[in-house]
């Protein structure tokens, strides 16, 4: 029985249009969510970085996404074609099956296949070209099926699973009958797969699936081959050549018949290995032996050189020097300079001395004779004298022009410690070389301070005199460095002095370090003034408070009198300055404080003019009274607010010696 609707519609029995509508409302949400999570996908694909880790997350979410469209799919198309396809919903099919329709061209792009299509449409259409490339594609390949399948037409045009044509099929065998018959129905010799070999490569490297290969088999394929026009010269997608493959087969007639037919003998692949360097690498000594009577290129005798270096192979390695292979590689060689230098493996010396015999020695370091021959000079005398036998530059140089030399000295002062540094000498090196500078080794040495270093070059005969391009020699560098030790080393080593005009200067550099002040003076530096627009060096260490730098200069004859061109007498000077040490030894010496200097100041006067508390302490300690006036500026200068402890104390003592324990009265300080 059916019922009537409201609206006059016949009602289906057991249809409940109420749960029809909402299933397909929940259908339309679930395809937002979709599209939503797709519309997120492309966004992060768009700015997401898809490498490493973080690219495999993202296609997890992506691959997580596109599976999620399955259940979702399954749901939405059931609650549409429930609720009855119209134009109102039908975006919701139409929306999955675009996405399967993508999904499924993805994978048919990312697994080939419309490369693999020719091969099924070969094999459902065509049984005897499917027999005949599926006869050669099995492991291992039957010949004589392929054969008797290109007997009843199979057609050489047709396409393989491997993609590779049918002429390298039949190579590959090593069966001349077939490799005949399959030229003879038009198979094009040069043919190859795209970015790999070709039918002569195969033919040329012997037939990889018999495991008791004779090279001498497969000749006559190369000869059948050469005779239809197969170029001796292709190369694979790495560069390699049939010549190539027949060297590294050890194949010495088909080697000699490529080139007889035009085959480049200097050829290599991408990596620059020819025929030497695969030869020796396979271990064929007969093929090698054939190679080096041929004209190779440099970049196959030298990798080859290197393998037989490495190895070591002392009869390989004198056949390519002979041959001229240069030895610039060996440097970057697994077994390292110097472990070859310090003879560790037996075959070392043979070597090292067909090296010297062919004159090979600076090709080794190649551009690096610097950097090892600093790191041999201390390793050792001996490595460094075969090192330097090997014909490497002893003045090679390094940054900024450095030698050897410099940069041992540059190293923590390890010249003089240097086991290499005599042979480099004794090989040649210039003990005076320049760096861009114009600094020499020794004015080097005298810069950063190392006297052992500085004594060591001028035992060996470096020019103590010589200048750099700031016109600087090594007294100028010891003395402005107060390098007291490399001073007494060239006092020690009697290097001659500056000019008596720069005398002066340079003990005023060095004014404040009185080791260096003594060293200078025993090297025979005069301690009376040299030029007069300079201080005098008694004044300077006078006024630096410099104690023992003055005592040096007095006892090597500086006047305790002098007037400096201001009219300053030491006492004058070292209280203007505030030193209070200098005064305290003056005034142990005998000289007088109440003195004035040829401006009639006295020490009292000037340190109270330049408010120096602490020569004020020491003047009023020696029984110095200060007039009314300056008791009065003392008093002013006792009520400011000491800036530190020392000039508390210095205030404390004034007052002790003035018999004024309490603070004076305010009113002093207006």
């Amino acid at each position: 029985m059916t019922t009537r609707s409201g609206n006059g519609s016949e009602a289906q029995p057991g249809y409940d249009r109420s749960a029809s509508g909402s299933g397909e409302a929940r259908a339309a949400r679930t395809t937002l969510t979709a599209i939503g999570l797709v519309l997120l996908v492309l966004l992060l694909s768009a700015a997401g970085d898809w490498s490493g880790g973080i690219g495999l997350v993202l296609f997890l979410i992506a691959a997580g996404v596109v599976f999620l469209h399955l259940p979702f799919g399954v749901f939405s198309i059931a609650a549409v074609w429930r609720a009855g396809l119209r134009p109102g919903n039908a975006w919701i099919p139409i929306y999955y099956v675009g996405v399967l329709i993508l999904t499924l061209l993805y994978i048919a792009w990312v697994q080939e296949w419309a490369k693999h299509a020719p091969y099924i449409l070969t094999r459902l259409t065509d049984r005897q070209t499917s027999a005949y490339f599926q006869s050669l594609e099995r492991q291992p390949p039957n010949a004589a099926a392929a054969l008797a399948a290109l007997e009843r037409g199979a057609n050489l045009d047709g396409v393989g699973y491997t993609g590779r044509p049918a002429i390298i099929l039949a190579a590959r065998t090593g069966d001349l009958r077939l490799l005949e018959a399959t030229l003879a129905a038009g198979a094009e010799p040069n043919a190859g797969k795209a970015g790999g070999t070709t039918a002569l490569y195969e033919a040329a490297r012997g037939v990889p699936n018999r495991k008791d290969y004779d090279p001498s088999e497969t000749l006559s394929l190369v000869e059948a081959l050469l005779s239809a026009g197969a170029d001796p010269n292709a190369a694979t997608g790495t560069g390699r050549t049939a010549l190539l493959a027949a060297c590294e087969a050890g194949a010495v007639d088909i080697a000699t018949r490529l080139v007889e037919a035009g085959a480049n003998a200097a050829a290599h692949d991408r990596n620059g290995q020819g025929c030497a360097t695969v030869a020796l690498r396979a271990g064929q000594g007969a093929t090698l032996n054939w190679a080096m009577q041929q004209e190779l290129a440099p970049s196959d005798l030298g990798e080859a050189l290197r393998i037989a270096f490495d190895r070591p192979d002392v009869q390989a390695f004198r056949a390519l020097l002979a041959h001229g292979a240069t030895a610039n590689r060996i440097a970057s060689a697994r077994h390292g300079l110097l472990s070859f230098l310090e003879y560790a493996r037996p075959q070392d010396e043979a070597l090292f001395d067909a090296l010297v015999e062919f004159r090979q020695g600076p090709s080794i370091l190649a551009a690096k004779h610097h950097a090892w021959l600093l790191g041999l000079s201390t390793t050792g005398r001996l490595v460094t004298t075969r090192a330097l036998g090997l014909g490497i530059d002893p003045d090679s140089r390094g940054l900024n022009q450095d030698s050897v030399l410099h940069a041992l000295v540059r190293s923590d002062g390890s010249l003089h410690t240097a086991p290499g540094a005599e042979p480099l000498l004794e090989a040649g090196a210039d003990v005076d070389a320049l760096n861009t500078a114009g600094m020499t080794p020794l004015l080097m040495a005298a810069r950063l301070g190392h006297a052992e270093d500085l004594g060591w070059l001028l035992a060996r005969g470096a020019n103590p005199m010589l200048a750099d391009k700031a016109n600087r020699t090594v007294w100028h560098y010891v003395a402005d460095g107060t390098h007291a030790a490399a001073a007494q080393a060239l006092a020690d080593a009697s290097a001659p002095l500056p000019a008596a005009e720069a005398q002066s200067g340079l003990l005023l550099q060095a004014i404040d370090d009185s080791a260096t002040v003594l060293a200078l003076l025993a090297a025979g530096f005069s301690p009376e003034p040299t030029e007069p627009a300079l201080p005098y060096p008694v004044h300077a260490a006078a006024g630096s408070d410099a104690v023992e730098s003055l005592q040096a200069l007095l006892r090597a004859g500086a006047s305790p009198d002098a007037i400096d061109p201001q009219g300053h007498t030491l006492t004058t000077l070292a209280a203007a300055n505030g030193a209070d040490r200098v005064l305290s030894w003056l005034v142990t010496q005998g000289h007088r404080l109440d003195q004035a200097d040829s401006k009639r100041r006295t020490p009292l006067e000037t340190a109270v003019t330049q408010e120096q508390l602490a020569a004020i302490a020491v003047i009023l300690n020696a029984g110095i009274a200060p007039t009314m006036s300056q008791r009065y500026r003392i008093r002013k200068l006792l009520s400011d607010q000491p800036r530190s402890d020392a000039e508390a104390a210095q205030q404390r003592a004034i007052r002790a010696v003035l018999g004024e324990e309490k603070q004076p009265d305010s009113s002093l300080r207006q």
